[in-house]
C-alpha cells in the first residue's frame, strides 16, 4: 500500500498525469482486497455520512 500512495503523491506533486491510487491498488497483484471492498473504501459519498454534525458543531462555535 505504501509503494503504491508514494507514487501517487509523486505524480501529484510533480502535476503528473497517473493512475489514481485505487487504480494502482486495482492493478497490484499484492494487493489482496477485493473490489467490492476497494469501492466501498473509496467511496466518496462515505465521507459526508456525518456532514450534519460537522455543521452543528460549527454552528456552535463561537468567536
Amino acid at each position: 500500500v505504501q509503494e503504491n500512495a508514494m507514487a501517487t503523491w509523486h505524480e501529484v506533486q510533480d502535476c503528473v498525469s497517473g493512475l489514481t491510487f485505487k487504480e494502482r491498488l486495482e492493478a497490484d497483484p499484492r494487493c489482496t482486497v477485493s473490489q467490492e471492498k476497494l469501492d466501498e473504501i473509496f467511496d466518496p459519498w462515505d465521507f459526508l455520512t456525518r456532514i450534519d454534525t460537522v455543521f452543528d458543531r460549527l454552528e456552535q462555535l463561537e468567536f
